[in-house]
């Protein structure tokens, strides 16, 4: 039985026990325990122990420190409230909040200590950090104190620099804000070391004076910039005299101007014939005070055209409201529903000269005695509107066929008195409403619709004008109940009978007030409505008449008013030309230019191919704005960037353009003196379609222009002379025309 209690022998010898290393415990470390463990209470330590341990507590209290230096960075640079970040006042006031946060970390790293010996130690190196911590905190508060004085004294400059500008006509308190700058400079240049603020060099920043003169200037006080600019004297850097100086003559030179102007005077007269004289003389008389000043004479002028341009614009306001007032006082009826025939009253009767006031009694008397001047007119229409204007629906009557328009108004004398009914719209004359049946239009259209015959009649003047029925319906003056017509010039007229094509011209003999007793002269001068040389309706003057009639200083302004043109017309010149939509023809012979007009829609009778680049130009113009380019020099450039892609396209489809009789088609062609280039040096002339069509002889040279961009008059004539490089090979007609997109 007893073999059964031994233990069986182990199928294998079991693991060796664990080392030291298995657990990754160095063996220094192992055998420091396995000693202590060993010793007994009392026993003295070994020496090679005693040195493992000083190891031991040197190690930790380095990493102690090491703990607090990473603590100190984070109060000092890298935290979100560093100290070495703060500017100024927060730095120079936050030393000592600092202070104590670093003393702070310092106890409580030290309170991590393990024993006395490594508290030693990390007490030892912490005060040593305190040292540094303390003058790296004191340099910083030093020279932010000092950025803190600078800011301070610049913010004072900037507080007197304000105040200048409002003590600006004051001399005295400039001197004491000039006197507190200078402290406020002192301060900044003391500081400015310190802080490493660079020097500025002098009159880089402005001085009160200046400032205070600027403030003058700007005001225009000009009398207190030149007591400013005088009293700092010295005082102002040479800088700043040297700009403050030429300002200075031109304030002197406006003190002049006003002084003579005070000196001329103005006339105490409500003539504006009278004043015109006055300007003019005042103008000689300044050109003889100052014949070897230019600029003082310039600058008396324009105070003298001022103070006359508006003394005359206070004239004809006055004497506008004069007459508004004076014609709704005729215009009133009388108490017993009547014309007016009673005086206006007398603080306006007063104001009239002795011709108004007597234009106003015939006016007056005709009122009164107007049944007995018209025996067979018919009686007032009493539902008519107040203000004497004509039903629209009504029918008007109609004139005796037996009777012309001639001979109707032959039936007045000439020069005789009467009111002329104007308007600025289109509308029939109330005169119309009680006019005799024979002074109707034979054969012609009701008078309702005589306004818009006769505005389609004027329209024909102005084919050109951007608003051509504005420019009608500002220009109707109706005559009579049949004529109307427009002003040429002050004093002169157009009457045109409508229905007809002659027009004769008049010259006003008297004024009156507002129509009333004013009297007009035919002079002969042969008018009518015809055909220009290119093709426009427009009303031909005899320029020869009209010159011997009224001068030729009137002739040439009324010969410029809009449609109206000279006659016999010029016969245009001769082939080539240069077209500009406005047409600027090249005479090959006398090499001189002449501008004249041709309708957009004609422009393809000269350059076939024009409907397709002014297309290509709006699509480019489109794609320019899509890309949200407002106008300017970019929108420009993409906009022909956008045709010369275009018209690079059609140049390559060879067969498109032999149908179009199109030899040759290019984008951005330079030329120089004529020849062609393929840069564009300075001098030389860039295209931007060119196009050749050699059975027609003929040159186009397209600009495209954007916005409110315009070809020059010397631009135009300068490509026309480069395009005549062509003219060698053939191409003796030559046309420019400007492709316009929005």
């Amino acid at each position: 039985m007893s073999r059964y209690l031994l233990s069986p022998a182990p199928a294998e010898d079991p693991p060796p026990a664990p080392t030291p290393r298995d657990f990754n415990i160095p063996d220094e470390a192992w055998g420091t325990r396995s000693t202590l463990a060993a010793r007994r209470p009392g026993d003295p330590l070994d020496p090679s122990l005693q040195r493992e341990i000083t190891i031991a507590n040197a190690t930790r209290a380095a990493e102690l420190q090491n703990q607090f230096l990473e603590r100190q960075r984070e109060i000092l640079h890298t935290g979100p409230d560093a100290f070495l970040a703060m500017t100024g006042r927060d730095a120079a006031t936050g030393a000592d909040a600092v202070l104590a946060r670093l003393e702070a970390a310092r106890q409580d790293t030290l309170d991590q200590a393990g024993n006395a010996a490594q508290h030693r130690l990390l007490q030892q190196a912490l005060a040593d950090h305190r040292l540094v911590e303390q003058a790296t905190v004191a340099n910083h508060v030093g020279r932010q104190t000092q950025a803190w004085r600078q800011a301070t004294a610049q913010a004072r400059l900037d507080q007197l620099r304000r105040q200048a500008t409002i003590d600006h006509a004051d001399p005295g308190a400039i001197e004491s804000l000039h006197a507190a700058a200078d402290g406020a400079l002192q301060e900044i240049a003391r500081t400015r070391p310190q802080t490493g603020a660079a020097f500025r060099d002098p009159g880089t920043e402005p001085s009160i004076w200046r400032v205070a003169i600027d403030a003058a200037l700007g005001k225009f006080d000009y009398p207190s910039s030149i007591v400013l600019y005088n009293r700092a004297a010295d005082r102002i850097d040479p800088a700043e005299r040297a700009i403050l100086q030429p300002l200075i003559e031109g304030a002197r030179q406006h003190l002049a101007g006003q002084d003579y102007l005070k000196r001329i005077g103005l006339p105490d007269t409500q003539d504006l014939a009278a004043l015109d004289a006055a300007h003019q003389a005042a103008t000689a008389q300044n050109e003889a005070d100052w014949p070897d000043n230019a600029s003082q004479r310039a600058t008396n002028q324009h105070y003298l055209d001022v103070a006359f341009g508006r003394q005359k614009l206070q004239v004809v306001q006055a004497k506008g409201d004069l007459v508004q007032a004076v014609t709704n006082w005729l215009d009133q009826p009388a108490p017993d529903g009547g014309p007016q025939t009673q005086r206006p009253p007398l603080p306006l009767w007063t104001k009239l000269n002795q011709d108004e006031q007597r234009a106003v009694d015939d006016q007056l008397a005709r009122n009164a005695n107007a049944q007995a001047l018209h025996p067979d007119s018919p009686p007032p229409n009493e539902s008519a509107p107040p203000d004497g204007s004509i039903d629209p629906e009504e029918p008007l009557p109609r004139q005796d066929p037996g009777v012309t328009t001639a001979e109707t108004n032959s039936g007045a004398p000439t020069g005789s008195s009467q009111k002329d009914s104007r308007a600025e719209s289109a509308t029939v004359p109330a005169a119309a409403a009680t006019a005799p049946a024979t002074v109707a239009p034979a054969e012609g259209p009701p008078l309702a619709d005589l306004a818009a015959t006769v505005a389609r009649q004027i329209v024909t003047l102005a084919p050109d004008l951007a608003a051509p029925a504005a420019f009608a319906i500002s220009l109707l003056t109706p005559m009579n109940s049949t004529d109307v017509g427009f002003e040429l010039d002050d004093g002169l007229r157009v009457r045109l009978p409508p229905g007809q094509r002659t027009a004769t011209i008049e010259r006003r003999t008297h004024k009156g007030i507002l129509g009333i007793g004013e009297t007009w002269q035919p002079l002969p001068v042969e008018a009518a409505i015809g055909e220009t040389g290119t093709g426009h309706q427009a009303l031909l003057i005899n320029r020869d008449q009209l010159e011997r009639a009224v001068g030729p200083e009137a002739a040439k302004r009324a010969l410029a008013k809009g449609g109206v043109a000279p006659n016999p017309q010029v016969p245009p010149p001769p082939v080539p030309w240069i077209v500009e939509i406005h047409v600027a023809e090249l005479d090959k012979d006398t090499k001189t230019i002449v501008h004249r007009d041709v309708p957009e829609e004609r422009v393809r009778d000269y350059c076939p191919n024009y409907p397709m680049i002014n297309q290509a130009a709006l699509e480019g113009s489109a794609r320019a704005q899509a890309k949200g380019l407002p106008n300017g020099m970019a929108y420009g450039r993409s906009v022909h960037k956008e045709v010369q892609t275009e018209v690079e396209k059609m140049a390559e489809l060879r067969g498109a353009l032999d149908e179009r009789g199109i030899k040759e088609l290019r984008a951005e062609q330079a030329l120089l003196r004529g020849e062609p280039l393929s840069h564009t040096p300075p001098g030389s002339s860039r295209l931007d379609v060119l196009e050749l069509y050699p059975d027609r002889r003929t040159a186009c040279v397209y600009e495209i222009k954007t916005g409110n961009a315009r070809l020059s008059k010397e631009a135009l004539e300068r490509y026309a002379r480069e395009a005549q490089a062509y003219a060698k090979a053939g191409y003796d007609r030559i046309y420019v025309v400007v492709v316009r997109v929005p």
